[in-house]
């Protein structure tokens, strides 16, 4: 360590001229200057960084609008088509539903049930009244198809999702 002691003692009176020099102040005004100078240097290229960063953020943030824009368009014709599938479906369905409905309500001249047996002991072990029997059955199998027809909806509904989403996935990609 006492090396460096006598390393900087044998330097230092050299480098004391030079320090006095700086106190001139010509020496001091063209520093200043070139200080300065090199801050504005400085500053005008950064500036001109910035402005040039902007307009490609600029750029990009266009680009990704009008990508965003044309996706949202997309999505809108999947939309109409897929809806306009799912009425067509669900109105199919409900004709169907109506035109089942409606023939089980009205009695068109036949029977649910089977024919009755021939001979006497079919009539005998009959317990019930059959016109009754097939009102009944009647309105069970209308009802059950009422609600067969709400499982078919919901299924049709969830079959336009998922042709949505994978037709939207397709032209996402």
């Amino acid at each position: 360590m006492t090396w460096l002691f006598s390393i900087a003692a044998r330097f230092l009176p050299g480098l004391m001229p030079a320090f006095g020099a700086l106190l001139n102040p010509w020496i001091l005004l063209a520093a200043g200057g070139a200080l300065v100078g090199a801050f504005l240097y400085g500053l005008s290229v950064g500036h001109d960084r910035l402005e040039a960063y902007e307009m490609k953020v600029a750029a990009a943030g266009a680009a990704q609008e009008q990508r965003a824009q044309e996706r949202v368009r997309h999505g809108k014709i999947i939309k109409e088509k897929t809806d306009a599938q799912n009425d067509r479906d669900l109105s199919a369905l409900s004709t169907r539903i109506a035109a089942l409905v409606k023939q089980l309500s009205v009695d068109p001249g036949g029977s649910l049930l089977p024919a009755p047996g021939s001979g006497a002991e079919g009539a005998q072990s009959i317990t019930f009244d059959r016109a009754e029997l097939d009102r009944t059955l009647r309105v069970f199998t209308a009802g059950t198809a009422a609600l067969v027809g709400e499982g078919e909806k919901a299924v049709i509904d969830l079959d336009a999702a998922k042709r949505w989403n994978a037709e939207r996935e397709r032209v996402t990609e």
